[in-house]
Parts: C-alpha cells; structure tokens; sequence
C-alpha cells in the first residue's frame, strides 16, 4: 500500500539481519566443530581449527557484503529503478508538466536530493513555468518522505 511504498528506506534493520544471520552461523559452526572434537577426540582432533576458520571465513565474507553496500552509498550511487519511477510519476502527474527528461538522485544520510529535469509546454512565461516547478517540488517531498529535496531543472517540451 502506500505506507510501504512512501516509507524511508531503512538500513538499520538489514544491518541487524546481518548481525543475526553471523551470529547463528557461526555458532552452528562452533558448535558442530566442538561436538565433533568432544565426540571423538582422537579421530575429530583438528574440527576445532577448522571450526575457527569457518567462522573467520563467514565474518569476512559478510564483512565485505556490507563494506560494498555502504561504499555504494558513499559514492552516490542511484536510488533502485523502482524509486527512480516513482520519483517521475509524482512529477508527471503535477498539472502543468508535459514529460520528465532526465532523472538523478544522490543518498545523503537516509534521505535522496533529486536533480529532476521537467518538460513544460514552451510558450509558458518564465514566471509560470517557475511554479510549475515548485510545485513538482513540493509534490515529490509531500509524497514521498524519502527525499529531502528537489532540484528541478525547466525544459520546453518538445
């Protein structure tokens, strides 16, 4: 509904998966490595190092998982595809606009700044064509409490 598709992105409770998801995994490997080791000693001798390296081996490979997410968002990487849509059909639907042209985002915190390119009918006076604009701003923040602000950029339409 329209809570979840206007709802700010959360980082917090992915982070916390990943936390639960380490957590058990390695104590499943520590537990089969120490239940191998205490069952039959002489035979299962080296299951505790092995048991270490697996639990090493899972912390790295997701330590690396989130090292490349949040690198992503540090670099201003572009909403998903679904996000970007939104953000132009919010502004298509305001009256006035004719065609959205270009559409760019930037994360800063948990928020995205849209720099949004949109197409007026070109013999609209600087004046109207300027709170066209504004109100495609307002409409973008108003409808979607995930982007903290907007640059719109007016263009003839075609």
């Amino acid at each position: 509904g329209f809570a979840a598709r206007n709802r700010i992105p959360e980082l917090h409770p992915v982070a916390d998966a990943w936390n639960d998801a380490v957590d058990i995994l390695s104590a499943f490997g520590a537990l089969t490595a120490v239940s191998l080791a205490m069952a039959d000693p002489e035979r299962f001798m080296a299951a505790d190092h092995y048991g270490g390296f697996l639990v090493g081996a899972i912390v790295v490979l997701i330590g690396i998982r989130i090292v490349r997410e949040t690198s992503a968002e540090l670099v201003d990487t572009m909403p998903e595809p679904a996000m970007a849509a939104r953000i132009r059909d919010v502004a298509a639907s305001v009256p006035g606009v004719r065609g959205i042209d270009k559409t760019y985002a930037r994360k800063t915190g948990l928020r995205y700044h849209v720099d949004l390119h949109v197409q007026v009918d070109r013999n609209l006076s600087i004046e109207a064509a300027h709170e066209i604009g504004g109100w495609v701003r307002s409409e973008l923040r108003r409808q979607l409490p995930w982007v903290a602000d907007v640059l719109v950029h007016m263009e003839p339409a075609e």
